[in-house]
């Protein structure tokens, strides 16, 4: 239809693919993160949520547990959500 490469690829390639790479950076992100959380409580590292749940866990202190597990969940749900969707919103939701 006479149009360029890069025109092209601006305007059918990167809005099709683009829900893909959005919806693998989200995954990517969770994954990344619980990973990230289970470094921290097998590795001796003196700093983290992970240290601190494996900290509390041998003074029983219950409490510190499950403010440990309610932030993991927070943080991870916050950069997940937060950032793919603000990502979402600039790129995807431009080109519907």
């Amino acid at each position: 239809m006479g149009a360029h490469r890069a025109q092209l690829f601006r305007s059918v390639v990167l809005p099709a693919a683009l829900p893909y790479v959005l919806t693998g950076l989200r995954l990517g992100l969770a994954r990344a993160w619980r990973v990230l959380v289970a470094v921290e409580m097998l590795t001796a590292v003196g700093f983290g949520l992970g240290w601190l749940i494996f900290g509390a866990r041998e003074f029983l202190n219950t409490d510190v547990m499950l403010a440990g597990l309610a932030m993991i969940g927070i943080v991870g749900l916050t950069a997940r959500e937060g950032r793919v969707r603000e990502a979402g919103a600039v790129t995807v939701v431009r080109w519907a």
